[in-house]
């Protein structure tokens, strides 16, 4: 016999029958209600209604159409694994991102933490800027293809990327613009994006220390770099609290927080 009205709980209540909920929303050996001190529940041969239940992680949830448009500015999201904790034998984690920015398709997306430590530049020369350093290099091939796999690969947008005379520093050489799929922010969208103290603090993973990241063992915030010309010789801009000057590209302990515009589709929603 089968009752659509009725559906199962998990609870024994006695050696051959399970506690059911009724279309009264009472349970069995509830304290009042249509089965109030019957111990019996429904035997477990029966036919009743079926009603899963399970914990998912928030940042797993999609839309039912598998597009996620209601992601706002603001909004945590996953895209992507890295290494992060440090610890290779249980493989990358997924990447979480703040969405900083947003159109009718896509949206700009920075990491949520310093993922990785690198050299602004491998070596120290003057003329260095975004155009031909090689964290730039690193980020749009090494980084891009061990972050996303395939699909990944397409939904991140090319974007021209605007290298300005960095207004608050001393030094024009920008380079020129270029076509990236990941880049850094300048200094101009770091002011845009990140105009409290607060808010420009970062947190370093325990891979990006172990990789010789600088930071504040207190709070764990550490330096990230920016893609803006520094103020000091052969210096690119680079941001450890309110620190808009920079340091030498050669620099080791600057972490990196990748920038990039997704196609909203392939976003999924975190917390």
């Amino acid at each position: 016999e089968y009752r659509k009205d009725e559906w199962w709980t998990r609870s024994p209540m006695s050696k051959i029958s399970i506690s059911t909920v009724a279309s009264d929303g009472i349970a069995g050996g509830a304290a009042k209600g249509k089965y109030a001190n019957d111990f019996r529940g429904t035997a477990a041969d029966w036919k009743d209604g079926v009603r899963p239940a399970m914990w998912l992680t928030t940042g797993e949830v999609i839309e039912q159409n598998g597009k996620s448009k209601k992601v706002n500015v603001g909004d945590f999201v996953f895209f992507g694994t890295y290494e992060q904790d440090n610890d290779l034998s249980n493989g990358k984690e997924p990447i979480e991102w703040i969405v900083l920015d947003k159109n009718d398709t896509s949206a700009l997306l920075i990491s949520k933490l310093a993922l990785d430590c690198k050299q602004y530049n491998v070596w120290r020369d003057e003329t260095v800027n975004w155009e031909n350093c090689s964290l730039h290099t690193w980020l749009n091939n090494n980084f891009f293809k061990d972050a996303f796999d395939e699909k990944e690969q397409a939904a991140i947008k090319d974007t021209n990327v605007r290298n300005d005379i960095n207004q608050f520093a001393n030094n024009e050489n920008a380079g020129g613009n270029t076509i990236d799929k990941i880049f850094l922010l300048d200094m101009r969208e770091f002011k845009r994006y990140f105009p409290s103290e607060s808010s420009q603090r970062c947190e370093v993973t325990a891979y990006a220390i172990a990789n010789g990241a600088v930071y504040n063992k207190k709070d764990m915030y550490g330096v990230w770099w920016l893609r803006s010309v520094g103020g000091r010789y052969g210096a690119m801009a680079v941001m450890r609290e309110v620190d808009l000057l920079g340091y030498v590209v050669d620099s080791n302990g600057g972490c990196v927080r990748p920038a990039m515009w997704v196609d909203l589709s392939s976003i999924k929603r975190g917390a």
